[in-house]
């Protein structure tokens, strides 16, 4: 019941039971103002949320190590089990092979290149008492080129020492043309100082057909052309047009051109085209001094290491 009679009356008191009582408003906490200004609004909310949660965070303090130690102990003991039944006995198969020593002589002859092969070797009869010794060599392997030295004996006797290229895949005959000698018995080849060249695969992905576009030379309007048969022909005259259908000149192209019949060889005559450009074509006349050549099929095989950058011509500006 309201009380007129009350000073400072307001609606704090409240009848409970017949007896007035006075209902005291809690103190907003949040507009707590220290008067000594050593502690702030926030700092005391603070202290007093901390007083107000100290067990809970001891009981979750608790719990998360406990949580962890059981999480712990469990991966400790799984890997101790994995151990024990795999571990183990990796470790020993491990310290077993470690204690033999591989022999790396194997891998090396697995990726080393296979040595050159030795085709045919023979004599042709030249002019006078000389002859032309020959072999033919193959490289077998896919990816390495190789420089050497060569050199031929024939009855005890042997020929000067040349050096060749011999590119990846490549069959072609290596010659010493005009040695002084007896055509009759045999001739052998003797290699040394090889030099061998991988091809990378990151630079060339197709040898086969990188080698065949450089080294494409097309012979064209050939005739062979017997001993007086015009005048000043001394010798048999090989003739024909030889066209540079590569994408690229070259300084010194060289050549060996033989007179076959099938799989036989009859005559080898050198030729060599200074600056011989893309798309050029030239007229060749080189002579055989061979008293029976039969052969009638002309061959131009190319002695130009296209792995060497010298052997290019600079492409006109």
């Amino acid at each position: 019941m309201y009380n007129i009679y009350t000073k400072n009356n307001n609606h704090n008191n409240v009848e409970e039971n017949g007896v007035m009582k006075n209902k005291v408003k809690k103190p907003d906490l949040n507009k707590y103002v220290d008067p000594t200004g050593e502690m702030s609004a926030g700092k005391f909310r603070f202290e007093i949320w901390l007083v107000k949660n100290k067990v809970t965070i001891y009981k979750t303090t608790v719990a998360v190590l406990v949580v962890f130690s059981i999480l712990s102990w469990t991966f400790s003991l799984w890997k101790w089990v994995d151990y024990g039944v795999v571990g183990f006995w990796q470790d020993r198969d491990m310290q077993r092979s470690l204690a033999v020593f591989p022999n790396y002589t194997l891998w090396h002859n697995h990726f080393a290149p296979q040595p050159i092969a030795i085709v045919s070797a023979g004599t042709l009869s030249g002019s006078g008492k000389k002859i032309d010794v020959y072999a033919v060599l193959s490289n077998p392997n896919n990816r390495f080129a190789v420089t050497f030295d060569y050199y031929f004996v024939v009855n005890g006797a042997a020929t000067p020492r040349n050096n060749t290229a011999l590119l990846a895949n490549e069959i072609r005959p290596v010659a010493s043309l005009g040695f002084e000698g007896s055509s009759g018995g045999g001739a052998e080849v003797i290699l040394e100082n090889f030099a061998w060249k991988r091809i990378s695969n990151h630079n060339v992905t197709n040898v086969e057909d990188w080698q065949k576009s450089r080294l494409n030379f097309l012979i064209s309007s050939s005739t062979i052309v017997s001993p007086g048969s015009d005048e000043g022909n001394a010798g048999t005259a090989i003739r024909f047009n030889l066209t540079n259908d590569s994408p690229y000149g070259y300084r010194n192209a060289r050549f060996y051109v033989a007179l076959q019949k099938g799989e036989s060889l009859y005559a080898l005559m050198p030729l060599e085209l200074l600056d011989f450009q893309t798309n050029e074509t030239r007229a060749v006349d080189v002579r055989s001094y061979s008293a029976d050549l039969i052969g009638s099929d002309i061959l131009v095989y190319p002695l130009i290491n296209i792995y060497n950058r010298q052997e290019y011509l600079q492409p006109p500006q």
